[in-house]
């Protein structure tokens, strides 16, 4: 059985559309367990970018 820390629904519903890609996939093992980390492309509308940007911009000031 394999659990994940957050939901892949979402991701695994962007990489079958189209919308997102996966890089690459880490995996490593540590404290008894197993840990997997991605990285992933994803496309996004110009809008929620720019809003995206404007957040950035907020925290790093």
């Amino acid at each position: 059985m394999i659990r994940t820390a957050e939901s892949t629904r979402k991701l695994a519903r962007r990489v079958r559309i189209g919308t997102a890609s996966i890089g690459s996939a880490t995996v490593s093992y540590g404290g008894g367990r197993w840990f997997v980390s991605f990285v992933v492309t994803v496309q996004c509308h110009p809008r929620a970018a720019r809003a995206l940007a404007r957040w950035w911009a907020w925290i790093w000031g």
